[in-house]
């Protein structure tokens, strides 16, 4: 798309109002290809971590416009994620998800609600579910 420039009659691209990428970071390889799909067949572009530290440099590298993380993975935890998110300026929104349905996993879903995750989950989660609520977070954050 295009525009006028006001000031000088010249013509500028417009950017998208906000760009589509999501880090899915999840140290279960399953779980992080068919959250990827899902987000793919949604039409949003994919960046995917199979741990904290490396979904924080993409985070940091401003590659995304939202994050979905596992509450558990083998080096750092959701709730660690979350909470370095958090201090980015301009952090996108996370979503935090459980594989197992272990009572422990429940429980740091409610505390990561507490710290700010924008939804928390149990997985298996209907993939309309997730492109809905992921649709709304990226547009009305």
């Amino acid at each position: 798309m295009v525009s006028a420039d006001h000031q000088n009659n010249a013509m500028v691209p417009c950017l998208e109002p906000r760009h589509r990428t999501i880090v899915v970071a999840h140290d279960d390889e399953v779980r992080r290809s068919e959250l990827s799909r899902i987000l793919a067949e949604g039409g949003f572009d994919v960046l995917t971590a199979s741990t904290g530290v490396e979904a924080l440099t993409k985070i940091r590298a401003g590659h995304a416009s939202l994050v979905i993380a596992g509450v558990s993975m083998q080096d750092t935890d959701g709730l660690e994620l979350l909470r370095a998110v958090s201090q980015i300026p301009g952090a996108p929104p996370v979503i935090i998800v459980a594989s197992t349905g272990a009572d422990i996993e429940r429980v740091y879903l409610r505390i990561a609600s507490l710290l700010g995750a924008a939804r928390t989950y149990e997985l298996p989660l209907s993939s309309s579910v997730l492109l809905c609520d992921v649709r709304e977070l990226i547009d009305h954050p």
